[in-house]
């Protein structure tokens, strides 16, 4: 299941660096279980894409509002 949570999360942020956003920076915090990514575009907006390992949701934030969440 970890395995799926972040290849959804992976491929989720390529859909969006794909629309136009760029990779601002990448983290992932070995204790509590989570993989961020930070993207931007040019037009202002920035999005958070938080991947859960531990509760199985992938987390996604609109400039600094969450936005939508996927359960697994």
């Amino acid at each position: 299941m970890e395995n799926k949570i972040e290849h959804i999360t992976k491929a989720t942020a390529k859909s969006y660096i794909n629309d136009g956003y760029k990779l601002q920076d990448y983290e992932f915090n070995e204790i509590s279980q989570l993989a961020i990514y930070y993207i931007t575009h040019s037009n202002g907006n920035s999005i958070k894409i938080v991947g859960d390992t531990i509760d199985h949701k992938i987390n996604i934030y609109l400039n600094g509002k969450l936005n939508k969440t996927i359960s697994l």
